[in-house]
């Protein structure tokens, strides 16, 4: 798992990505 930062829509959100135990990515904003 890494965490970043990204811009959207002018304003800073938390991004988390994620690959579960199937190996699929999940991205989660907040």
């Amino acid at each position: 798992m890494y965490e970043t930062y990204v811009k959207i829509k002018e304003q800073w959100c938390y991004l988390y990505r994620a690959v579960d135990k199937f190996g699929n990515t999940r991205l989660i904003f907040y």
